[in-house]
């Protein structure tokens, strides 16, 4: 039997929502859990130790914000919230609390389960790393936290290195403002928007003096990739 990608739980009330997406990861190759209601789903992720846990945040018996609170505080940090919320305050709110990625009902498939790969690829990236990455030319040597074209040292700031060090480990693929955002300024929601654009560019300003290529693309209403 083949093993499953990874597993996700499911914490939500709404049964039709919990169906479709079991349906959809599942034929993807995910393990799937599911729960209807904050209790449940506290104990399947105490439980199963899933790697990924999507958390609805209008359940009938506990205030999701209070349920992703609980879930950072047992060390279930790949949380992204599902809500039919659309409010900024909110969106900032709960990224602010932990959550990896906020997305909103009604949702396009095809870009929940991009937002999903994403995630899942960023934590897999984190926890086994690798020592050197290699990308037009440029070489990210991890263990050194240094960054080289054609052997010469590129001068980075931390936070533009690890900006860098993320897109390089995804490169051609697209990652969501709100992954890279909670990841680099896990407590600045507020202004992490502003931060990343401000990096991007100081971050383009430099690679472009090594190569005429246009490396970061910034695909609209979505986020950036190393193209």
């Amino acid at each position: 039997m083949k093993k499953p990608i990874a597993s996700v739980l499911i914490i939500d009330d709404e049964s039709q929502i919990r169906r479709l997406l079991k349906i959809t990861l599942g034929a993807e190759g995910y393990h799937v859990l599911e729960a209807n209601n904050a209790k449940n789903g506290i104990k399947e992720a105490q439980i199963h130790q899933p790697e990924l846990i999507i958390l609805d945040l209008g359940l009938p018996d506990q205030d999701g914000y209070h349920v992703l609170q609980t879930l950072q505080q047992q060390g279930h940090h790949q949380c992204i919230v599902l809500s039919a919320r659309n409010d900024e305050n909110e969106k900032v709110k709960l990224l602010d609390a932990g959550a990896i990625d906020y997305i909103t009902k009604p949702f396009s498939m095809s870009e929940f389960m991009a937002r999903i790969r994403v995630a899942l690829r960023v934590q897999t990236q984190q926890s086994k790393g690798s020592a050197t990455i290699e990308t037009h030319g440029f070489t990210i040597k991890l263990s050194q936290k240094s960054v080289f074209f054609d052997q010469e040292k590129i001068n980075l700031t931390n936070k533009e290195y690890e900006l860098l060090e993320l897109l390089a480990q995804h490169k051609s693929q697209v990652i969501p403002y709100q992954i890279l955002t909670s990841t680099l300024w896990p407590n600045h929601q507020e202004d992490a928007e502003h931060y990343l654009r401000t990096y991007i560019r100081k971050l383009r300003k430099k690679l472009a003096e090594k190569t005429d290529n246009t490396l970061i693309e910034t695909i609209a209403a979505i986020g950036y990739r190393l193209n």
